[in-house]
């Protein structure tokens, strides 16, 4: 599991340099150990999809 963890925090950490470098309007905000806060500016919209993947 330990390999697991630091391979998402590697990639939340990259994540956040992107959207920083982008400057998306979308942030990640570390808010204490092992929590994170998506900031969004502005009005944001969330949709589904169709899922097509068989069983």
């Amino acid at each position: 599991m330990p390999d697991f963890k630091d391979n998402l925090e590697t990639r939340l950490l990259l994540l956040r340099r992107r959207l920083e470098e982008k400057q998306a309007p979308l942030r990640l905000e570390r808010i204490a150990r092992g929590r994170l806060r998506l900031d969004v500016a502005g009005t944001m919209t969330l949709e589904t999809g169709g899922d097509d993947r068989t069983a």
